[in-house]
């Protein structure tokens, strides 16, 4: 086949091609908008639950702390005293540093933590007891935190 035959034949598919997607393509704008957008789009809208209810959905709940930072400078927490809550069964998690050397306390528990200054120490444990507890540095009853476990 010589080059010019080559051209010609090129030249005949490049037409038929345009000419099968004029006359086998979608017929209106809808079609063609809908073959843009993802299936996602298509499939679920984004006012409406994933089942359908028409309710509009929640944003998901922000992810708790891996820790509950507690700090204690110049004999007092920090902020004031908190006020943590965890779940009966979680884990609680505490990070707690201090200016100076602190023996911290978490009643109920009988948990200590040995603070060194400056250096963020850590105390994890199952929430396993139910109810209000103390954590107060153990040197002069300072009270850090009030730890709450709900039902």
């Amino acid at each position: 086949m010589s080059r010019g035959q080559r051209l010609a034949f090129l030249a005949v598919a490049a037409a038929i091609a345009i000419v099968a997607v004029v006359v086998l393509g979608p017929g209106s704008e809808e079609a063609d908008d809908a073959r843009r957008s993802s299936p996602t789009e298509r499939t679920q809208p984004t006012s409406q639950s994933p089942r359908g209810s028409g309710r509009a959905e929640r944003p998901p709940a922000p992810p708790k702390p891996a820790y509950e930072a507690i700090r204690f400078e110049d004999g007092k927490p920090v902020g004031g005293a908190r006020d943590i809550t965890v779940q009966s069964g979680e884990t609680v998690r505490l990070a707690v540093r201090s200016d100076r050397a602190e023996e911290i306390h978490i009643h109920g528990y009988d948990r200590y933590v040995d603070v060194e200054p400056g250096k963020v120490e850590r105390a994890r444990f199952p929430a396993r007891l139910e109810g209000v507890f103390e954590v107060e540095a153990h040197s002069d009853g300072t009270l850090l935190a009030n730890l709450r476990v709900e039902p």
